[in-house]
């Protein structure tokens, strides 16, 4: 399950964590359309969570899977 969301003057989104021939990568989703992928350098891990939650206020921003805030 993927979103995005505005809600009052605050950003959240979900991304989604993938093994892209052995390199960490994440998939940006907006509704039900991949807007971007975005590739690091850096090699996956089956120990990564399979997405994050991303929370930008303007003034906070917070990076947590979707358990730590209850979602």
């Amino acid at each position: 399950m993927f979103f995005i969301k505005i809600i009052h003057d605050y950003f959240v989104s979900r991304q989604t964590l993938v093994n892209n021939d052995g390199n960490l990568s994440y998939d940006f989703i907006q509704g039900n359309e991949l807007v971007a992928t975005f590739d690091s350098p850096y090699p996956y891990d089956n120990g990564y969570p399979k997405s994050l939650v991303v929370y930008d206020s303007g003034d906070r921003q917070i990076i947590a899977t979707p358990s730590e805030i209850n979602l």
